[in-house]
């Protein structure tokens, strides 16, 4: 890549984590799917895993109670999959492949933010479980704003925690929901293609698409 191709006037790099720096959507749908058998719900949920990647904890549990008309309260739902948030994280997810090294190096140079629709308490139990915190100078959760990727909120949010220019500022996002939420609020989005085609990442707006975090370094 060209230096003219390189993201210029760079200060804040937004980091989404599921699937960005922590190795877990996999993990995620089968909890998903085992949240639902509980519910004594046996259907296929390949549409389910796609409309809902990006969206906070709240809004999945609303849209389950919703599709699948259940009697339980939304409380009842939430005590459960949290549960089993807690459990997946704790023992099942582990970093993405060079995200402990990127984000040391970057943060030497540049301001770095998480955000993500992942619900504070699991999220930041995993982050400290790696020693991460100290790498960041901010923290967006979920559980923040009322609307999930793909709405723009959570990046509007988090723009305003930082309080810095959009221009100077560059998001890694997994997911197609993540990087129409990231577009929408008017960021400059690099696409990881390690969940996701390239295609359809390009097509939601990324402005770059990498296959392995490393690859960061050649466009910043």
């Amino acid at each position: 890549m060209t230096e003219s191709k390189k993201i210029k006037n760079l200060q804040w790099i937004f980091f989404d984590l599921d699937g960005t720096l922590a190795d877990s959507v996999l993990s995620l749908f089968d909890l998903y799917r085992n949240f639902l058998k509980e519910l004594e719900i046996f259907q296929d949920v390949e549409e389910d895993l796609g409309q809902l990647n990006g969206f906070s904890l709240a809004e999945i549990v609303g849209y389950v109670k919703s599709k699948y008309r259940l009697q339980h309260s939304v409380e009842h739902l939430l005590q459960l999959y949290r549960q089993k948030l807690v459990r997946t994280y704790e023992t099942e997810v582990s970093p993405v492949r060079g995200a402990a090294q990127i984000i040391e190096t970057l943060s030497a140079k540049y301001n770095l933010q998480v955000v993500t629709s992942g619900a504070s308490s699991e999220a930041m139990a995993f982050i400290k479980k790696q020693g991460w915190e100290k790498y960041f100078q901010s923290f967006v959760f979920g559980d923040e704003v009322k609307k999930g990727k793909p709405d723009p909120e959570i990046y509007l949010h988090a723009i305003s925690k930082a309080k810095c220019p959009k221009d100077t500022v560059v998001v890694i996002e997994d997911s197609v929901n993540g990087v129409k939420a990231a577009t929408a609020a008017g960021l400059k989005t690099i696409g990881f293609a390690a969940n996701s085609g390239q295609e359809k990442l390009i097509k939601a707006g990324a402005s770059f698409v990498i296959r392995e975090l490393d690859e960061i370094s050649n466009i910043i």
